[in-house]
């Protein structure tokens, strides 16, 4: 009796993973925790379908999220960030340093109205090592670089 519930446990489980439906008390503007400052999308979002280079722990230590380790140069202004093995995201599409890059890039742009630019003004330019690592070269050392990584729209 035991075994059968126990598997039929599991087999609940399996049939949950096809579909997730959330209920909101209000429509977020946007999905995009980029461009909307909206505490909805923060709060549903950040933890459930997005991940960070880093993270914030419950004690506020600087955690690995995306990245595994990173290394920060002896003069402060290099970040470089060694990302976890087989990530991707929800399409199949690889996770990789490219893609983090990319987005950095995108948040970067003062055309595409990220909520808080002034998050990246301080990257001078970002490398794509290889495949697994990224590195940000700032234009001046920043001891919080590391903690606006972990912020909610720093995705």
């Amino acid at each position: 009796m035991r075994k059968f519930f126990v598997l039929f446990a599991f087999l609940g489980v399996a049939a949950w993973a096809a579909e997730l439906r959330v209920a909101l008390s209000t429509e977020p503007p946007s999905l995009d925790p980029t461009t909307n400052a909206a505490a909805v999308i923060r709060l549903l979002l950040q933890h459930n379908l997005y991940e960070n280079l880093v993270q914030i722990d419950e004690i506020g230590a600087i955690r690995p999220m995306l990245a595994r380790s990173w290394e920060i140069s002896e003069d402060g202004r290099a970040y470089t960030f060694h990302l976890r093995a087989n990530l991707f995201f929800h399409d199949g599409t690889p996770c990789d340093a490219e893609a983090v890059r990319d987005c950095f890039l995108r948040a970067k742009d003062p055309g595409r109205g990220h909520v808080h630019p002034q998050y990246f003004a301080n990257i001078e330019r970002i490398e794509v090592v290889d495949e697994q690592t990224v590195r940000f070269i700032l234009t001046k050392p920043d001891a919080s670089f590391l903690t606006l990584l972990a912020l909610g729209d720093a995705v």
